[in-house]
């Protein structure tokens, strides 16, 4: 399991830089099918947090697993997003 270091800084979704929480939190990647989540945190730079805010890709969003995989297929919201490795690996979740 994937526990990120809790002095590490992430970009949030406007790009302002705040301490990642010290809840141990796992990535999207990690997530089989059928898996719920609510996205703990971003882990990326700038522009790639806001490319995947601006698909609905904020904290406190719960997604679901639909297709793991790379590309994998998930729901947030009422969308189905289909995501890359790199971007699949920026998003940690909190299983719910």
């Amino acid at each position: 399991m994937f526990e990120p270091n809790p002095s590490a800084e992430v970009t949030t979704s406007t790009g302002r830089r705040e301490a990642q929480s010290n809840r141990a939190s796992t990535r999207l990647l990690d997530l089989a099918f059928g898996d719920v989540a609510r996205i703990a945190s971003i882990a990326a730079d700038q522009t790639a947090a806001k490319r995947l805010a601006d698909m609905g890709f904020v904290r406190g969003a719960v997604v679901e697993m639909i297709r793991p995989g790379r590309p994998c297929l998930v729901r947030i919201g009422g969308t189905y997003v289909g995501l890359g490795l790199e971007h699949q690996g920026s998003v940690l979740i909190d299983r719910v």
